[in-house]
């Protein structure tokens, strides 16, 4: 709730302008769930480089381990796109997050993941999808330039 009283008084008092301007754009979740803010850069870059983005900005790039996190408001609402943190870099065809987890639930797009033969696929990125917000997930090459969408810990309660 301050944490959103903060965003609103910034935005009332026209600073948005000023700090959408020089600065990536800030999302901030009211799910208890996440307790974290959502953020997305301001420049694309590749999955490498737009995860160190994230991790110099205190996060890391999101990881989307539940649907109810898939079908967030911050998500789905915002309409971004962006790196997410998953890949098959390590090995291919076993997808893992970021915090070396594995994947539990997943929402590809169709035909996704795809990885043709000329081309290795191991980065995914998040596409919003109106219709369809349970298969917005693509696996690109981690050397295409995506923006990055990033998580932290929310200090805000």
């Amino acid at each position: 709730a301050v944490c959103l009283g903060l965003l609103g008084l910034v935005l009332y008092t026209g600073l948005a302008e000023d700090l959408l301007a020089n600065y990536s754009i800030v999302f901030i979740t009211e799910k208890f769930e996440f307790n974290c803010r959502i953020f997305q850069s301001a420049t694309e870059d590749t999955w490498n480089m737009s995860r160190k983005y994230c991790r110099e900005k205190g996060g890391d790039l999101v990881m989307i381990k539940s649907k109810k996190k898939q079908v967030s408001t911050v998500l789905n609402e915002m309409r971004l796109n962006g790196w997410i943190g998953l890949s098959d870099e390590s090995e291919e065809g076993k997808w893992t997050w970021v915090d070396t987890t594995k994947v539990n639930t997943t929402f590809w797009g169709k035909g996704q993941p795809d990885n043709p033969v000329e081309v290795d696929e191991d980065c995914a990125v998040f596409h919003f999808k109106d219709n369809d917000p349970l298969s917005t997930w693509h696996d690109h090459e981690c050397s295409s330039k995506h923006l990055a969408i990033c998580e932290k810990s929310c200090v805000c309660v």
